[in-house]
């Protein structure tokens, strides 16, 4: 068992959990609401309405995700090499 400690991290105490789950209470969006936030990136990235937004492909919506999520792990990888 003592192998595959490392695996799965180390037991956080209580206390470590709460500090924890204060801090993420305001930096983090609650998961319910995290579908807004594919809402707001269509939105904002492909100037649409809401209205449009509901009413896009499903496989197009994917596309659109996949291509935004490269292009910031790219923009990611730019920005940690000029450092």
């Amino acid at each position: 068992m003592k192998s595959y400690e490392g695996l799965f991290g180390k037991k956080k105490s209580l206390k470590e959990k709460e500090a924890e789950d204060r801090f993420t209470k305001f930096t983090k969006i609650d998961d319910k609401f995290a579908w807004f936030q594919l809402i707001e990136v269509f939105i904002e990235k492909l100037n649409l309405t809401e209205k449009q937004v509901y009413k896009m492909n499903y496989l197009h919506s994917l596309n659109w995700l996949s291509y935004y999520y490269q292009k910031n792990k790219v923009e990611e990888l730019k920005h940690t090499n000029k450092l």
